[in-house]
C-alpha cells in the first residue's frame, strides 16, 4: 500500500504497477536503497508481517534494528529461504526455498523466547533465544544490514526485492492470525485481518 511511517533512503521508490495491496510497493534496487522508520518495538513479545517479492533470493536483508553497540540485534533476511538472526549470531533458517518474481509472505512472531517463522501463512521453522531483546537508540532499517554495529553505520546487503504490506506488532499473533495475513493477500481481499484493541492499528 501506500501508507508510510519510514523515510525512504537513496532513491527507493514506490512501484505502481506490481503491489500486493492498494496502489503501489515499495521497491528497492540492490544497490543502495533502504527504508528507515521509528523504532516501536522490542522484548518478549512481537510480531512481524511483510509481503515480498523478491528479484534475488540470497542474501537480502529485509528487516534490521540492532542497539548501536554490535550485540544486541533481530535480523530477518531472505537467503534462498526465510533467515532470523537474533543477539548477533543465534540464527535460524525455515525449511521452505523461496524462488525469485513471485509475491510470499513472511511473519515472524516471538513470544518470550521463542521465535516462530511462517512462509504463506504456515510454520516454517522455529528458534529459541533467551537473551531479551532491547533496542533503545537505533532505528528500524528496511531492506539494508548495518553491518558495523552502530546505528544505521557500515550498510551493507541491500535488497533487490519489492516489498508491500509491512506491519509490526507489539504482541504475538497466533498462528491463525498469521495465516489470515497471508489468506487476504492471497485472494487480494481488501479487507483487515489484523486484531487490535484499536482501529489505529
Amino acid at each position: 500500500s501506500l501508507h508510510s511511517n519510514g523515510t525512504t533512503k537513496s532513491g527507493a521508490t514506490i512501484n505502481k504497477t506490481k503491489y500486493k495491496f492498494g496502489s503501489g510497493a515499495l521497491e528497492l534496487d540492490g544497490t543502495n536503497d533502504y527504508v528507515n522508520a521509528t523504532r516501536n518495538f522490542g522484548g518478549w513479545n512481537f510480531t512481524i508481517s511483510l509481503w515480498v517479492y523478491p528479484i534475488l533470493s540470497n542474501d537480502e536483508m529485509l528487516f534490521y534494528i540492532g542497539d548501536g553497540i554490535g550485540g544486541n540485534e533481530f535480523a530477518m533476511y531472505l537467503n534462498n529461504r526465510l533467515s532470523v538472526n537474533t543477539n548477533n549470531g543465534a540464527f535460524t533458517s525455515g525449511a521452505k526455498t523461496i524462488g525469485a518474481n513471485n509475491w510470499v509472505h513472511f511473519a515472524v512472531t516471538n513470544y518470550e523466547s521463542n521465535y516462530t517463522l511462517y512462509v504463506n501463512g504456515l510454520k516454517d521453522g522455529n528458534k529459541t533465544d533467551l537473551v531479551r531483546l532491547n533496542f533503545t537508540n537505533c532505528e528500524i532499517l528496511i531492506g539494508v544490514d548495518a553491518d558495523t554495529g552502530t546505528c544505521g553505520g557500515g550498510l551493507s546487503n541491500f535488497a533487490d526485492v519489492k516489498l508491500d504490506e509491512i506491519a509490526i506488532w507489539n504482541r504475538t499473533l497466533s498462528a491463525n492470525e498469521v495465516n489470515n495475513l497471508y489468506l487476504r493477500g492471497a485472494y487480494r481481499l481488501n479487507v483487515s485481518a489484523r486484531a487490535c484493541d484499536d482501529d489505529a492499528c
